[in-house]
């Protein structure tokens, strides 16, 4: 399947969960992430990276390319794709935008939006001063129980963790990659999370009532629905 045809196919698949990257953004403090997919022999991949070691915020996490809105980014796909060159080289015509994802709003109250695209072209991601490495990571594995624990925050809140390339990702970038994988493949993690308690529902129709909470919060998500 050619570029063209992926995102044709990935714009079909996430347009229930879609927002207009054009429209107005919340109040406070805004930012966007590249969830950058690239498929290789049948298989997606997602892009990760680490932060440096040398930041004052979350040294060492892992995390999607991205970053804080500015005032001169015309939108949140802008903000993506910047903070996407400017932390691994990514230049912006390698990337095709397929759509950008209904905002959460994590434990630090930045409401934060999800950009999903395609790797359109071969790319080497780079280090830079705010990311140590980068390392792909196939999507399914974030449904897969093998690498999977989870650990709990104020006794209520379950965040989920995946042993990956010698690091852990967890936090608002495994609660990502979870609803992502769920949704390209439509099927369930290996391991329990409680949206998808309703087996009734599709893993896509669990994931899009679960969107309802919107900007109201990943913290609300991951307390009410153990993920």
């Amino acid at each position: 399947m050619d570029v063209d045809a992926e995102v044709r196919l990935l714009k079909e698949i996430f347009e229930p969960f879609a927002v207009d990257a054009n429209g107005s953004v919340p109040d406070g403090r805004v930012a966007a992430v590249l969830v950058l997919l690239h498929k290789t022999e049948d298989a997606w991949s997602v892009l990760l990276t680490v932060r440096s070691q040398h930041l004052r915020r979350h040294p060492g996490e892992v995390c999607f390319p991205g970053g804080m809105k500015e005032d001169d980014d015309e939108n949140v796909v802008r903000t993506a794709l910047r903070e996407s060159l400017e932390e691994v080289g990514l230049p912006e015509d390698f990337v095709r935008v397929v759509t950008t994802l209904k905002p959460m709003r994590n434990r630090g109250g930045i409401v934060i939006y999800p950009v999903v695209s395609v790797l359109a072209r071969p790319f080497q991601p780079c280090s830079s001063s705010e990311v140590d490495r980068c390392f792909w990571v196939p999507l399914e594995e974030f449904l897969s129980a093998e690498n999977h624990s989870s650990m709990y925050f104020h006794s209520n809140v379950e965040v989920h963790s995946f042993a990956v390339h010698g690091t852990n990702v967890f936090g608002f970038t495994s609660f990502v990659c979870v609803l992502i994988a769920a949704i390209v493949f439509n099927r369930v993690p290996q391991f329990p999370v409680a949206i998808f308690a309703n087996t009734e529902l599709s893993p896509r129709e669990a994931i899009a009532n679960a969107l309802v909470f919107g900007i109201h919060g990943y913290s609300a998500m991951v307390q009410q629905n153990k993920l």
